[in-house]
């Protein structure tokens, strides 16, 4: 729990670095919230058609691509439609899931350009997965001193 909370006290810190347990934690803390607020939107809350403004917020939180939202709410229009809950918690974690990638990235002594692939659907996820795990610089690196957390 201290490192999600650290995470969230650096909500919008770029800079430094961050270990693969205080990234890891945060993310698993993070999934868990936006599956039990799923569930509890999908019993109460009747979710809200935006159109492609909702499929565009959609693929920000699930890292899905457009067109192939838009595709897959073609096929089945019953679904369509933003859950309130998940969307609010996504967006809120959006910063400070953002600032935690770049800092894991500072701490295998990489920049933030090397952030960018995890924008490509499908693709993003094994790149996350990969610089998530990977080990950090032992000592100093260019970014600072190693995470003390």
């Amino acid at each position: 729990m201290k490192y999600t909370i650290h995470c969230l006290k650096n909500y919008a810190t770029f800079r430094g670095r961050a270990s693969r347990k205080e990234m890891w934690c945060f993310a698993l803390f993070s999934i868990i919230i936006f599956d039990i607020l799923a569930f509890i939107d999908t019993l109460f809350l009747a979710p809200i058609d935006l159109g492609q403004v909702g499929i565009f917020i959609e693929s920000i939180i699930s890292g899905l691509s457009v067109p192939y939202l838009a595709h897959y709410y073609e096929l089945h229009p019953e679904e369509t439609g933003l859950s309130i809950l998940p969307t609010i918690w996504g967006l809120a974690m959006l910063i400070p899931t953002i600032a935690v990638e770049v800092r894991r990235l500072h701490d295998i002594n990489l920049g933030w350009i090397h952030f960018l692939p995890t924008f490509v659907p499908i693709i993003g996820w094994i790149w996350w997965i990969v610089f998530g795990c990977i080990r950090g610089s032992e000592g100093v690196n260019k970014y600072g001193d190693k995470p003390e957390i």
